[in-house]
């Protein structure tokens, strides 16, 4: 079941990037990224003027679902891996961008992202018991709304606020949650 979710998350993000994005006021952005999630690589593809395709691959930390079905998010099983495929609106391109490579301005966007269970186990350090619940695998589907801006030629910012809905696979449940994220990334080409 696992894989059949990050196969259609694949096969989503490449079948939008097959479009041309020729004559465009938008770049492709190949880039390297730090965030509130952890640290990961990103590629953002311009499908047109206006709409970007984006795939992420981050290790970081994990989601845990409980019986109340309260979320945490904590790196005690570190790393999980973060496979994310999204598509963005852009609104105001032309007052945001200084640098015209970094596709700065404000967004409406969707995104689908798996996060996999923590993939050292930890059981505690010397026998005392882990402090958060064990880290599972998840998918999250979220609606967001952002802004992307410049800091210099390479370096820019992004910042999204959002809701979405969380299925945890272990728990066999799900919630909806409010959603959100910050992350630093280096332009690499």
């Amino acid at each position: 079941m696992k894989l059949k979710f990050l196969f259609i998350l694949v096969g989503i993000s490449f079948s939008l990037q097959t479009k041309s994005y020729s004559q465009t006021l938008l770049s492709p952005v190949a880039k390297i990224e730090v965030g509130v999630h952890g640290l990961g690589i990103g590629y953002e593809l311009p499908l047109n003027n206006a709409w970007v395709s984006e795939f992420n691959l981050h290790a970081g930390g994990g989601f845990n679902l409980n019986t109340s079905n309260e979320v945490s998010f904590h790196y005690q099983e570190f790393p999980s891996i973060h496979l994310a495929t999204g598509i963005r609106r852009y609104y105001n391109l032309n007052r945001a961008r200084n640098f015209s490579a970094n596709n700065a301005g404000n967004f409406f966007g969707a995104q689908l992202k798996y996060v996999s269970s923590g993939l050292i186990q930890r059981s505690g350090d010397f026998d005392i018991a882990p402090s958060h619940p064990a880290i599972n695998d998840v998918v999250i589907a979220e609606i967001h709304w952002g802004i992307q801006r410049n800091l210099s030629e390479r370096l820019f910012y992004t910042v999204k606020i959002g809701v979405g809905y969380l299925n945890d696979f272990h728990a066999g449940s799900g919630t909806i949650l409010p959603t959100g994220g910050a992350k630093l990334a280096y332009r690499i080409w």
